[in-house]
């Protein structure tokens, strides 16, 4: 599987601007940033509880492939 290039994507919850790769189920130009991911994450656990991580990840995508992520060296 070939993942899409990593680019500039404005945060959907605070408008910053972070590397991340487009996730299908955000709109074109956005995904979430790094500093929004722990309020985002635990907002989905609170509303959904045991499904909360499955919930944020339809949402926002896999962390370390859609956001948060790390550079290989």
């Amino acid at each position: 599987m070939k993942l899409k290039e990593v680019e500039n994507l404005n945060c959907s919850c605070c408008g910053s601007s972070d590397q991340n790769r487009q996730w299908w189920g955000r709109d074109r130009g956005f995904g979430i940033c790094k500093k929004c991911v722990p309020f985002l994450r635990d907002g989905f656990i609170k509303a959904y509880q045991e499904e909360g991580l499955k919930q944020f990840e339809l949402a926002h995508g896999i962390e370390g492939i859609h956001f948060n992520i790390r550079e290989l060296t």
